[in-house]
């Protein structure tokens, strides 16, 4: 009897093994891959919820009803995941902001400039469109290495588009609050400093309150 033991754990762990070696995932790995998804899901939903209440907010204590703001989002990892389908909650609180009377401009690293054929405008726009996603402009990069968001920042609240890719010009806007999934989906901050300056920094006072960073 202990030997069939010994056998069958023998056979047990190296089917395991082979499961990983050619790419299949042991039944332990796929519960914790669905439960962190489940989780990310989960906080998704909360951080758009606590960001529109605090959206509300600031509308109602500004009076900025009859004035000209919006919402920033950053694409891929906020508003989309990396299938290119809505992010829970995404749909709702964009079309939320613009009920509400505001702005909201998407502001993405996707290059603008069609290459081998390939119009990322034209792609981009049926996707949100497709997944309900609500927005007034979409802000491209100049090319694949144009990571820097400020100028296009910059191009929102001053209502000047020169030499900024997008697929409208709007009127300056005051910004209320930006939602992305890494540090310089906000205005100014860069990872480097970010990783070296202590919790306490002053750059980091806008969290929760105006910026909003979802899980990566």
């Amino acid at each position: 009897m202990y030997k069939k033991f010994l056998i069958l754990v023998f056979i047990t762990n190296i089917f395991a093994a082979s499961s990983m070696q050619y790419g299949m995932p042991s039944a332990t790995l796929i519960n914790e891959i669905d439960v962190n998804y489940a989780n990310k899901k989960a906080m998704y939903r909360e951080i758009f919820t606590n960001g529109l209440e605090k959206i509300v907010i600031t509308v109602a204590q500004q009076k900025l009803i009859k004035k000209p703001w919006g919402v920033v989002f950053s694409l891929d990892g906020t508003l989309l995941d990396n299938s290119n389908i809505a992010t829970p909650g995404a749909p709702q609180v964009s079309c939320k902001i613009i009920k509400l009377g505001g702005v909201v401009s998407i502001v993405t690293d996707r290059s603008g400039v069609v290459a081998n054929s390939t119009d990322f405008i034209n792609q981009t726009t049926k996707e949100l469109d497709k997944q309900g996603i609500c927005y007034s402009n979409v802000l491209f990069a100049q090319n694949n290495n144009d990571t820097n968001k400020n100028p296009r920042f910059n191009a929102l609240t001053s209502g000047d588009y020169e030499n900024i890719i997008t697929t409208k010009r709007l009127s300056a806007i005051q910004i209320i609050a930006y939602f992305g999934n890494k540090i310089e989906d906000f205005p100014n901050l860069k990872q480097n400093l970010a990783n070296v300056a202590p919790v306490s920094d002053n750059m980091f006072s806008q969290f929760g309150q105006q910026y909003f960073m979802l899980p990566r």
